[in-house]
């Protein structure tokens, strides 16, 4: 399931599986959550209450 999202990849040894986070994911995640928590008035968290 998170290899098919793109949010892990992996690779088998014999009857091991091995997973790792997949960088290029992780770099977008991260940025699209730095985005959102920051206080610049483009940021979709920033609204006015009415």
């Amino acid at each position: 399931m998170l290899e098919d999202a793109g949010i892990v990849t992996s690779y088998r040894e014999g009857k091991w599986k091995h997973y790792s986070l997949n960088k290029e994911f992780a770099a977008g995640f991260f940025d699209n959550t730095k985005q959102l928590l920051s206080s610049d008035s483009e940021c979709v968290c920033d609204y006015e209450k009415k």
